[in-house]
């Protein structure tokens, strides 16, 4: 909605009637709000709320995970959609690997790019410095989140126009992990990783600067775990699904009581 059928005539016409039916509009993050304002949508009626994840459930999987000792592994989740930045993750991997040799990058999922990133590999001559996952249940992909060194989310405005919208669940979940991310600055993405502190982005398509903070995560565990430990803080502040959960009933209550207010009889 906030950013492929917007370019739909079809649609573009139909959301006056939306924003002015509807009385709430929740969103994930700032970037999206503004893109419902672009919209038409009163800015009066949005609420921020970010993503919610059982961050207990992931903690309790990373508090099993025993480093690989000088093997630094880097998580990369989809191959689908063009918006997921597939063959920037790849690229700048590539030119990281090449300063930092001992360096694995672990893929999940399947689809469209797949072929094009395992080609990418071959041609580099490291076709095994990439490990394809395919799909996997969620307890799977758990254990490879727990299991990696870095995450690595290049997001980009795909050329039909779709983009994350506000950011990755993935991105949270990192977090959540322990693990810091690598990542662009891309709708919501830097409302949801910190910059600096628990991870590295930088301006979407920058290969370059992409495999510079690669390397430079590669090459110094200590930050990585200190960005770890503050992305694990960051979590539990801001997408604790207890805490979000709560937001959202508050929001539904007060919308609620507004509309039993507005509705009582005022001669009863």
């Amino acid at each position: 909605d906030v950013n492929k059928l917007p370019l739909r005539r079809y649609w573009r016409k139909r959301y006056p009637s939306l924003f002015a039916t509807g009385d709430i509009f929740i969103v994930e993050g700032h970037h999206m709000a503004k893109q419902l304002v672009k919209l038409g949508c009163p800015e009066d009626k949005i609420r921020v709320v970010h993503i919610g994840i059982d961050i207990e459930r992931i903690r309790a999987g990373s508090s099993l995970f025993n480093p690989y000792n000088s093997l630094v592994r880097v998580l990369f989740v989809g191959l689908e959609r063009e918006k997921k930045g597939a063959l920037d993750a790849a690229d700048a991997f590539l030119r990281a690997v090449k300063v930092f040799p001992d360096a694995e990058l672990h893929i999940i999922g399947d689809g469209r790019y797949k072929k094009n990133v395992e080609k990418k590999f071959v041609d580099a001559g490291v076709p095994d410095k990439v490990i394809f996952h395919g799909f996997v249940s969620v307890e799977k992909y758990h254990t490879l989140l727990c299991q990696s060194d870095i995450v690595l989310t290049p997001s980009c405005t795909a050329r039909d126009g779709d983009t994350e919208g506000g950011a990755p669940v993935l991105c949270i979940e990192a977090q959540a992990a322990g693990k810091p991310v690598v990542g662009t600055e891309h709708c919501d993405i830097p409302e949801i990783v910190l910059h600096g502190r628990s991870g590295l982005l930088c301006p979407e398509h920058e290969i370059e600067a992409l495999s510079q903070n690669l390397i430079l995560l590669f090459q110094n565990r200590d930050l990585r775990n200190k960005m770890g430990d503050a992305g694990i803080i960051h979590a539990r502040k801001e997408h604790d699904i207890t805490k979000q959960v709560a937001q959202l009933n508050n929001i539904y209550d007060t919308l609620i009581g507004h509309k039993r207010s507005s509705c009582r009889d005022p001669y009863n």
